[in-house]
């Protein structure tokens, strides 16, 4: 089960990338900064709320929070949230590696 963590407004006011976090994390001991493993994912909307991308039940798209980097390529279409990961605008789909 995932939580909003935050919400984030695009440079053209378009779009609102939200960024969702595992809500029950149990870290391995050996981990200190328990925060920062947890899984994450990022669901698209408008500016009118509409969702434009959003999870599937096989294509979650989950990475680690700790990953998490907004870049908005909006003149290329994409908007990327980790350094490999991104939305594809043409296809709304996501691009996950």
């Amino acid at each position: 089960e995932y939580v909003l963590k935050k919400s984030y407004t695009s440079p053209n006011h378009e779009y609102v990338l939200e960024l969702y976090m595992e809500k029950n994390y149990t870290p391995p001991v050996s981990m200190s900064s328990e925060s920062g493993y947890r899984k994450a994912l990022v669901k698209l909307k408008d500016k009118n709320e509409k969702i434009i991308v959003e999870p599937g039940l096989f294509d979650k798209c989950e990475f680690v929070l700790t990953d998490f980097k907004i870049d908005w390529q909006l003149e290329s279409d994409k908007i990327y949230f980790t350094k490999f990961n991104f939305i594809n605008l043409k296809n709304k789909t996501f691009d996950c590696n």
